[in-house]
């Protein structure tokens, strides 16, 4: 009876030491982590679009001067107020024979955002009715209208006129000396483009857009000028073209004569309001 309680423990003891040989520490992994929503970095695929993304992406946030805020609803019907009217012939004549017909169509119109386009066909001393088109996007939380040229069959280029891209000709408030600016492409090369408000008569608002490091221009500076009016749009567009503007050393220190030589050396069309809704 001794012997047999003896071998009892002796066996008890056994399986207890080969039990605990069979828990090693060493030989435990860690638990695979599982991904917890809403915790840690967001991929960038994983970020969901904004809803009814129409327009363009600025290569820079627009900075301007003299920031103030108005009331949305109010800004909404102060920016679709510069525009001509929809879906009604538009006729623009210019230098050297030049012209154009188009009309402009609402594509798009939600809360934050609207998107026109006009779609242009030539009328020039060239001959050929090769259409553009060209895109305006409104922004109505930056207050911003922003010009995007779409396609030209004449040039083959997304240009039309305007040597800037994703341009914004307009911006709230409008106020005479009110700047802003971010960057633009010209001939593939990015810029800081800055515009002003120089001007401003009853409805007619005149801005000027400068780009400097622009080779080939006058003190190496492309100007663009357009003027824009309640219930027409843009009325007038004049942009300097390269080479010597004519005017001495001398004579460009006074504004007024330089001025004038700008001018005299720009390309320029108007649009032919008499014959608006008529």
């Amino acid at each position: 009876m001794k012997s047999f309680k003896v071998l009892l423990v002796m066996a008890i003891l056994v399986m207890l030491l080969s039990g605990c040989a069979l828990f090693d520490p060493r030989t435990v992994s860690e638990p695979t982590p599982t991904a917890t929503a809403g915790i840690g970095p967001t991929t960038p695929e994983a970020v969901e679009p904004t809803a009814n993304p129409i327009s363009p992406t600025p290569t820079a946030e627009v900075t301007t001067s003299n920031e103030q805020q108005g009331d949305a609803k109010d800004n909404k019907a102060i920016l679709k107020s510069y525009l001509p009217p929809l879906d009604t012939k538009l006729r623009y004549f210019g230098l050297a024979e030049y012209g154009h017909i188009g009309q402009l169509e609402q594509k798009k119109d939600y809360k934050d955002e609207a998107m026109y386009e006009f779609n242009g066909q030539y009328q020039d001393g060239i001959g050929t009715p090769d259409k553009f088109v060209v895109r305006y996007y409104m922004d109505f939380n930056r207050d911003t209208i922003t010009e995007m040229a779409m396609s030209n069959a004449r040039t083959g280029k997304a240009e039309v006129n305007s040597k800037l891209h994703n341009i914004v000709v307009l911006k709230l408030p409008i106020e005479e000396g009110k700047t802003w600016k971010h960057r633009t492409t010209i001939d593939g090369k990015k810029y800081t483009v800055t515009a002003k408000i120089i001007k401003i008569d009853g409805d007619k608002v005149a801005v000027r857009y400068e780009v400097p490091g622009i080779k080939g221009y006058y003190d190496d500076t492309y100007i663009e000028e357009r003027t824009f009016e309640k219930g027409y749009g843009m009325t007038g567009f004049a942009n300097l073209m390269k080479g010597d503007i004519g005017i001495s050393e001398e004579d460009a220190k006074d504004p007024s004569k330089l001025r004038q030589a700008l001018i005299n050396h720009m390309f320029g069309y108007s649009l032919a309001k008499s014959e608006v809704n008529q």
